[in-house]
């Protein structure tokens, strides 16, 4: 468990390309953010950082998780994670 020195947080970006719709409860509900980066802080400073990166699937066109790059509090950051999905043919 955190104790209060510690905190993640996280970073939505607007504007996305896919918004999507759902009226499902009798109201509609857009679907506008998505996440950017999910931020570890201790004391009040930024230790880690974890960085999306999205791309739009040529299939759907929603989005679609292509890499995650995790940063520490300098801006040095490890190789990323790839991620890759199949197309329909």
């Amino acid at each position: 468990m955190f104790s209060a020195d510690k905190e993640v947080d996280f970073v939505y970006e607007t504007g996305r390309p896919d918004i999507t719709y759902n009226n499902r409860t009798g109201w509609q509900i857009a679907t506008a953010e998505r996440l950017k980066e999910v931020q570890i802080n201790v004391d009040g400073a930024l230790v880690w950082r974890y960085a999306l990166t999205y791309i739009t699937s040529s299939d759907t066109n929603r989005s679609l998780l292509s890499q995650v790059t995790l940063f520490d509090a300098s801006g040095n950051s490890l190789p990323p994670k790839k991620f890759t999905y199949q197309t329909i043919e």
